[in-house]
């Protein structure tokens, strides 16, 4: 993004004034970059001496810095605690501090000492402040509340503020609000949150250490000065607004309303010109946009009826999707079934994307990928959604807003290698509604196309981190139409291969001439691992990954991918040890009573030994996809000779780690037609989640339903691909072991078979009902079956 300051031919100079303004070690100050271009002058406080020295090394001349407690100007006590970041006046509330994860282990008491405030109004070198950055662990307010020069001449403050009392009697939220409110400042935007999961939950879903649910603990808050009365403001100090603003905050229509009210003060004209440079770029426009992919009415059936009322499901990590209103929609169905989308790609990118990330998803349908991705990155990173379908795209913007993510930005047009007028064909399922060949028919749409390359030059594209390609049969053309963008940058790109049962592998030859390697998911979704350029695909492969060096390189170092195969693996003794013991801490494992002697016994204990070390050891991407494959080799030669229950169980599961799944999925098939009175060897159940599950006196039953479980996971993606299944539900549905998702995919099957809904929630499982009854009530489940 340009600066501000590209805008302008002037020495203009922003005076910072930061207080609390230790080093972080992860991020750079908001205003780093105009330190760097001598656009800013700092003056920073930092009552640590060792870290206010390393303040002045770091930045020099002209910036200045003080070892100063600023407060009110009385005696206090400084809570000195086991973090530099978390010291304050105010004493840390322990008690409310350990209701979270990751608060209290970070707030401990080290020692109080006794200090000396001194107010900002009384520091006689601050006479000229614009922009205040102010982070105290509570003393905000009291700072504020003696700071009437330097609130004078402010135009912005970032400030942290908190909603819940993690120190003693500090001022809340509210507090700081009202009192800024009172002094000539309007709040405008968060800069970012802080928050905790309540103990004893984690999130699995969000990274440690924070894993949050839903509360807010606290947050940056920026205000400005009260754009209700700018006139007020000095012709500099409206041109500096406008600088932090454009810069800073990223507020490019509030900027542009100061130089307004500049260009009304001076004659001058930054105004019109700075609002030119936005349109340029795409960044603002003065009109909504025009949508052409409104429905053409080349014949009567051509025209759209009214579109059907949006049915919001809520999935896990309390997202909220708009989806079609019916059971005969695969969205639909699967988020109810499963309470995600059923692609594993998705948990690897929530694994790897950072928050200021930017992506890029073509073919974003309602949002199964979009909407999670750009909670993921949050409001620094931006994601470009492209869906031409008006349903789809009504309903991802539905959901943009439902889940209050601003960053995202939806375009309806369909991408292509040219722009040019395209038609939309309908299909069955809306998932798979494709592009025509230029020609209307009588239920096509029209729809504008366009080009990845003629596109970001349009929008002013940040650098994007990730693009994901789905659609339906249009890959080639779009990558055509991008070969620029592609060739000038090294996004990590997820595209799809399988396009109605075909596997499109020239799409990775197209990738692999702008200079970018093919890489499958491994099947745990742990890693990428390269494609050899003869290696055959899992025919239920759906999509590859297509990386450049310089990026393998990154998610390499990050043990988020294999550069290149190595065909051994040694493990080391303590290794081994340490793998084993782990694998017979399990819960079944005790159960049938495994011990190191029977898996030295086992013909095949190297295999078992290695597979083990893969679960539960640490080793490297490279060191455990080697011995995955070497487990995989032993098992697949000890079955094709001897086909045991126990045998067939470890192999099955070690393929489906590797993402074998056809292979998994034929293993299973003889698995469950073999008597499990036959478990003679020390095995892995075919189903990771029966590990934690005890069989107590039922073996046989649990192995059983441990085979029939992951061979209905295995076969079909989702059961509204397989309404042949009923009989196989129903029988596990009657076993001591069945899951919540298993029992859904029992009842939707039945619903979406056309049994009555009184009949289909006689299926619920008993031990379940409760737990499925509740969920499904979240959703609305009783009002979409009335529209099915």
């Amino acid at each position: 993004m340009w600066s501000f300051f590209e805008h302008i031919n002037d020495e203009c100079v922003i005076n910072v004034l930061d207080i609390g303004a230790s080093l972080s070690p992860v991020e750079s100050p908001c205003y780093q970059h105009l330190l760097e271009n001598r656009r800013a002058r700092l003056i920073g406080f930092e009552p640590d001496q060792a870290e206010c020295a390393k303040l002045s090394a770091a930045y020099g001349e002209p910036h200045r810095f003080f070892p100063y407690f600023i407060g009110n100007g009385n005696p206090a006590t400084y809570y000195q605690t086991n973090h530099v970041m978390t010291g304050s006046l105010f004493e840390p509330n322990s008690e409310l501090l350990e209701k979270f994860q990751q608060l209290a282990e970070c707030t401990e008491l080290v020692a109080q000492h006794p200090i000396s405030t001194i107010r900002l109004d009384d520091i006689h070198d601050i006479d000229d402040v614009d922009f205040i950055k102010i982070d105290v662990q509570g003393s905000e307010l009291s700072i504020f509340q003696n700071a009437s020069i330097s609130l004078a001449s402010a135009v912005l403050i970032q400030t942290e503020v908190c909603f819940v009392e993690l120190y003693k009697g500090q001022p809340m939220s509210a507090d700081v609000d009202t009192f800024l409110r009172r002094n000539g400042f309007q709040f405008h935007t968060f800069a970012g949150f802080g928050s905790r999961a309540f103990k004893p939950l984690i999130n699995p879903r969000k990274p440690w250490p924070i894993q949050p649910f839903r509360q807010w603990v606290w947050a940056d808050a920026y205000y400005v000065k009260d754009w209700m009365h700018l006139d007020k403001l000095s012709p500099i100090k409206l041109q500096r607004m406008a600088a932090l603003l454009h810069d800073i905050v990223k507020s490019y229509d509030l900027a542009y309303v100061a130089l307004r009210t500049l260009d009304a003060k001076t004659g001058s004209r930054l105004a019109p010109d700075y609002l030119r440079r936005l349109q340029e770029d795409g960044l603002a426009a003065t009109h909504p946009p025009v949508h052409t992919s409104q429905p053409v009415a080349t014949s009567p059936s051509a025209v759209r009826s009214p579109r059907k009322s949006a049915f919001m499901i809520e999935i896990a990590d309390d997202l909220l999707i708009s989806a079609p209103p019916s059971l005969r929609s695969i969205s639909t169905y699967v988020l109810l079934e499963q309470e995600r989308w059923f692609e594993q790609e998705l948990d690897f990118l929530l694994r790897w994307l950072q928050p200021g990330m930017n992506a890029v998803d073509i073919g974003a349908h309602i949002g199964a990928y979009s909407l999670p991705l750009a909670r993921r990155i949050g409001p620094e990173g931006r994601l470009f959604a492209f869906e031409p379908s008006f349903d789809s795209h009504e309903r991802l913007d539905a959901g943009r807003k439902a889940n209050r993510l601003d960053n995202i930005t939806i375009a309806q047009y369909a991408l292509a290698d040219c722009e040019k007028i395209g038609w939309l064909q309908a299909s069955v399922a809306d998932e798979l509604i494709a592009l025509g060949e230029g020609v209307a028919s009588n239920d096509a749409i029209k729809v504008r196309v366009t080009s990845i390359d003629l596109l970001r030059r349009e929008q002013s594209w940040p650098r994007i981190d990730f693009v994901k390609i789905d659609a339906e049969g249009q890959e080639e053309r779009i990558l055509a139409g991008g070969r620029e963008f592609f060739a000038e940058n090294s996004p990590l790109v997820l595209y799809e291969i399988n396009h109605n049962t075909k596997q499109n592998l020239g799409l990775r030859w197209m990738f692999e001439a702008l200079g970018y390697r093919a890489y499958r998911l491994l099947g745990d979704a742990s890693c990428l691992i390269p494609i050899a350029s003869d290696e055959v695909l899992d025919p239920y492969e759906l999509n590859l990954f297509a990386v450049k060096s310089d990026c393998a390189a990154q998610l390499a170092a990050q043990d988020l991918l294999v550069l290149d195969i190595d065909a051994t693996h040694v493990l080391s003794d303590k290794e081994r040890e340490q793998a084993v013991d782990a694998w017979l801490g399990r819960e079944y494992a005790r159960a049938f009573e495994f011990s190191r002697a029977d898996i030295m016994a086992c013909p095949y204990a190297a295999a078992l030994t290695a597979y083990a070390a893969c679960l539960y050891g640490k080793l490297p991407a490279a060191r455990r996809y080697a011995a995955l494959s070497a487990a995989y080799r032993e098992m697949k030669d000890y079955c094709a000779t001897t086909p045991t229950p126990a045998g067939l169980a470890t192999l099955a599961r070690v393929a489906l780690t590797l993402g074998y799944r056809m292979t998994a999925r034929t293993t299973l098939e003889q698995l469950i037609v073999k008597s499990p009175e036959e478990l003679d060897y020390p095995f892995f159940p075919p189903c990771a989640r029966y590990e934690s599950i005890s069989p107590e006196d039922r073996e046989v039953d649990w192995f059983i339903a441990a085979a029939l479980e992951q061979h209905i996971l295995a076969k079909h993606r989702s059961s509204i691909f397989s309404q042949d299944g009923l009989t196989m539900l129903k029988q596990l549905n009657e076993t001591h072991f069945v899951s919540p998702e298993i029992n859904r995919r029992l009842v939707l099957s039945a619903l979406h078979a056309g049994m009555p809904l009184h009949e289909a929630a006689k299926l619920l499982h008993p031990e379940l009902q409760h737990r499925n009854a509740s969920c499904w009530t979240r959703n609305g489940l009783a009002r979409l079956i009335a529209l099915r």
